[in-house]
C-alpha cells in the first residue's frame, strides 16, 4: 500500500490523501488508481451505477421504497456530483474537520490519531459514503460505497471497506516514523 497525495493547494492547509492499495487496478493511461480516483471513475459512470442497482435493487427497496432504475442511477449520479463538489469545497477552505465524521456514531464526540472516519452527501438519504483514516492533521481517503443496509457487515462491498479501513490504520501505524509517512507520493 501507498498514501497518494490526491489535493494539495498553495498557500492552504488544504491537503487530502488517498490510499493506492496493491493489485488495484489501471486508469486509461495504465497508472495504477488510488482509493480516491477509482472511486470518482466508478460514480462518474451511469454503467456502473446501473450494474451496482441492479444487483442490490432490492437491498435499495428495502431501504428508500421502490423507483425505476434509470431514476435511481440518475439520483446516484447527482448524489456523486455533489459529494466530490463538498468535498472539493472543504480542501479549498482548509475545512476537512467539518467534513469527516466517525465511522462508529458512538464516538460523535471524540476526535483520535487513526480514527476510521466517513462522509456522508448532505442529502438526507443519500446512501454514498466515503472513508478516510484520520493521520495527524490530516485525512488518507481509504475507499467508498454505496451503503444499501443498515450495517456494513450484511454485504461484501461495504464488508471490504472495512478491511481497507483496517489495512490503512495498520499501514499507517507501521509506517509511521516521527509523524510522517515513509512514502508519500506526489
Amino acid at each position: 500500500m501507498k498514501v497518494v497525495c490526491i489535493f494539495e493547494l498553495a498557500g492552504t492547509k488544504g491537503k487530502l490523501f488517498a490510499a493506492q492499495f496493491e493489485g488495484e487496478e489501471k486508469d486509461e493511461k495504465g497508472k495504477v488508481q488510488n482509493a480516491f480516483s477509482k472511486l470518482r471513475a466508478e460514480w462518474k459512470d451511469p454503467t456502473w451505477f446501473r450494474s451496482f442497482f441492479t444487483e442490490f435493487r432490492q437491498d435499495y427497496f428495502n431501504f428508500y421504497g421502490s423507483a425505476k432504475l434509470n431514476s435511481i442511477v440518475k439520483e446516484a449520479l447527482d448524489f456523486a456530483d455533489d459529494l466530490f463538489e463538498e468535498l472539493a469545497d472543504h480542501v479549498i477552505s482548509g475545512d476537512l474537520e467539518s467534513l469527516f465524521k466517525p465511522l462508529e456514531n458512538s464516538e460523535k464526540d471524540q476526535i483520535y490519531e487513526l480514527q476510521k472516519l466517513k462522509v456522508k452527501g448532505e442529502e438526507r438519504k443519500s446512501y454514498l459514503r466515503l472513508y478516510a483514516v484520520r493521520f495527524r492533521d490530516e485525512f488518507v481517503i481509504t475507499g467508498g460505497t454505496v451503503k444499501l443496509t443498515r450495517f456494513m457487515k450484511d454485504r461484501p462491498h461495504t464488508k471490504l471497506e472495512i478491511i481497507r479501513l483496517e489495512a490503512a490504520v495498520e499501514f499507517l501505524r507501521q509506517n509511521d516514523i516521527e509523524g510522517k509517512v515513509v512514502y508519500i507520493e506526489k
